[in-house]
């Protein structure tokens, strides 16, 4: 059993006024074992004016309470004027992954059935969009953008890249057994574009070494970009929101 951990953080809400001095305490009450790895179980407590249930989650790095004030915090999430539960639940050197749990109105809670990951993500307000960034590899070369609108509390995926190094995958079949071969190439970097609105798919390879090339890298990010259609994303929400 882990060491219990209380930490007391106390936000201001600027969205809802009823929430406006809710103050959280998140103590590590349990240790779980996932994947023969240690995950600790937080439960999070609400006090001030406005009455809500405790909530129990999950997470990989319950240290971070302690040093981020932004490990847990209140923001709204999906633009529906309430402000929903914000929790790390892992951070890596280059990546941190976030939790979200929606404010429920009816019942009064933050909503454990409605939790949605996502990667380093940003919210554009303007256009009710979240995305979510995730790197590794060659300096942050290799990545991954989601672009999520909401649908009935659902996140609805509309656009992804990734870029990755090429990996090609034999199957062979005797009729009595399968068997799969996958042959990596670190030299090639594969650029994969899927419109999920249009069910479009466009996949690119280049060379490695196109890539320490700055006018090829800055074209390659430009094409990306208006693929995304960040181009209309203007509208950043720079204050509280993680990226």
């Amino acid at each position: 059993m882990k060491k219990f951990l209380t930490v007391l953080l106390v936000l201001m809400l600027l969205t809802l006024p009823a929430l406006a001095e809710t103050k959280i305490e998140a103590q590590v009450v349990g240790v779980q074992v996932i994947d023969e790895s240690d995950v600790s179980i937080l439960r999070v407590d609400f006090s001030g004016d406005k009455e809500i249930p405790s909530l129990y989650a999950l997470t990989e790095s319950p240290w971070l309470l302690e040093q981020d004030p932004n490990a847990i915090a209140l923001q709204d999430v999906n633009f529906d004027g309430h402000d929903d539960l914000v929790l790390i639940t892992m951070a890596g050197a280059s990546n941190t992954v976030y939790t979200f749990y929606l404010w429920n109105e009816e019942k009064g809670a933050f909503d454990t059935e409605s939790q949605r990951e996502v990667w380093n993500y940003q919210l554009f307000p303007a256009q009710k969009l979240v995305e979510s960034y995730g790197t590794s590899g060659y300096a942050g070369l290799l990545h991954q953008i989601d672009i999520y609108a909401w649908e009935d509390n659902q996140m609805k995926r509309l656009r992804s890249v990734t870029w990755d190094t090429l990996t090609e995958t034999d199957v062979n079949s005797d009729g009595e057994y399968m068997q799969w071969t996958e042959r990596h190439d670190e030299g090639v970097i594969v650029e994969t574009y899927r419109d999920y609105e249009n069910d479009t798919e466009v996949v690119e390879s280049f060379p490695v070494k196109d890539y320490e090339d700055e006018a090829f890298l800055a074209q390659r990010f430009l094409y990306e970009d208006e693929f995304l259609q960040l181009d209309a994303l203007t509208e950043h929400n720079d204050d509280g929101t993680n990226g």
